[in-house]
């Protein structure tokens, strides 16, 4: 097995990690019997983006990591989806059918579409899906500077992000031509990941600064 095979095979595993660092998240929703104040737009956009990358891997050669681990994420963030619309309710839940109705225009046209597309089609639509994605946490991040507290914000998940993001990166860079359909989202989940660990970091030692006061 080479360093690129070796590097693929963790990042498989620091994906799956990532995806079931949530659950964490939904256990405390279910002992709540509420949504409480998490951001349902991660998951949506999650399960839209394990779908984007399972079928670039179909069409991309030797993508077999890709194409397993998305595979198990559509699983894991559509149950996560599911979980979150059953124990939400009013406006929330309204506003969580919404945002589905809105993505099932891209799954409808990728779903159709499909494998008449070429790599680099499923390449674009993978780097926009996974901008998004990582970006969507920036409303939890939003609610931390605001309220100065970290309740909503999984530590747990954002460090899984940035293992993960830095494997794909690695893996991405050591694809011969350079995979930059994979390296730029990740870059930037990268970025994303070091800005909400630091955020927490910073919020969760000036309230234990506090307390000590």
């Amino acid at each position: 097995m080479d360093c690129r095979s070796v590097i693929a095979f963790l990042g498989f595993l620091a994906s799956l990690v990532l995806y079931l660092s949530s659950a964490f998240i939904f256990r405390d929703i279910y002992r709540e019997g509420s949504v409480q104040g998490y951001s349902f737009l991660p998951y949506p956009m999650a399960l839209l983006n394990c779908m984007i990358w399972t079928f670039y891997g179909t069409v991309h050669p030797d993508s077999t990591f890709v194409i397993i681990i998305n595979c198990l994420g559509m699983v894991i963030e559509g149950i996560y989806v599911g979980i979150y619309i059953w124990f939400s309710d009013g406006v929330v839940r309204q506003n969580a059918r919404s945002v589905l109705l809105v993505l099932l225009v891209p799954v409808v046209l990728v779903s159709g579409l499909g494998f008449g597309w070429t790599h680099k089609v499923f390449g674009y639509a993978g780097v926009a899906s996974g901008i998004i994605m990582y970006g969507s946490p920036l409303s939890i991040t939003k609610r931390v500077v605001e309220t100065g507290s970290v309740e909503n914000l999984s530590l747990s998940m954002a460090s899984a992000c940035l293992v993960n993001s830095s494997l794909w990166t690695a893996y991405a860079f050591m694809s011969k031509p350079y995979d930059l359909y994979i390296a730029i989202p990740n870059v930037l989940g990268w970025v994303l990941a070091v800005a909400q660990l630091s955020l927490y970091a910073y919020y969760y030692y000036n309230r234990e600064h506090a307390v000590v006061a």
